[in-house]
């Protein structure tokens, strides 16, 4: 085997090992989860995620992605100032979007009634 197939077979086993545990989380009120597993190539990037629990750990979760694709995007200019203003402007943007999101379903809400 390649070491690219070797990498390939390691990802499709931690992808269904993301799957059992969130499987785990979802079920159990008292276990939180955060998982994310990715596959960095030459051709591309993929990656799988898992997140169950409160508010916190899905802010982490998206937080985490953030700063991983801005340092996949920014490998020639990833100053840790770059990172962590970028990071900043995401969460921002986030808590924009979830606000627009509450004002336009409490509209859509109060037209269907």
């Amino acid at each position: 085997m390649t070491q690219n197939n070797i990498e390939n077979v390691k990802f499709e086993e931690a992808k269904m090992l993301v799957q059992e545990l969130n499987s785990i989380a979802t079920f159990n009120e008292n276990i939180s989860l955060v998982v994310s597993v990715g596959l960095d190539s030459e051709e591309e990037f993929t990656s799988i995620s898992a997140a169950s629990g409160n508010r916190e750990s899905l802010l982490t979760l998206y937080s985490n992605f953030t700063e991983s694709l801005i340092n996949i995007l920014m490998q020639e200019h990833n100053c840790e100032c770059n990172l962590l203003a970028i990071v900043d402007s995401a969460a921002k943007g986030a808590k924009i979007g979830y606000n627009n999101f509450k004002i336009n379903e409490k509209e859509q809400t109060n037209e269907n009634n």
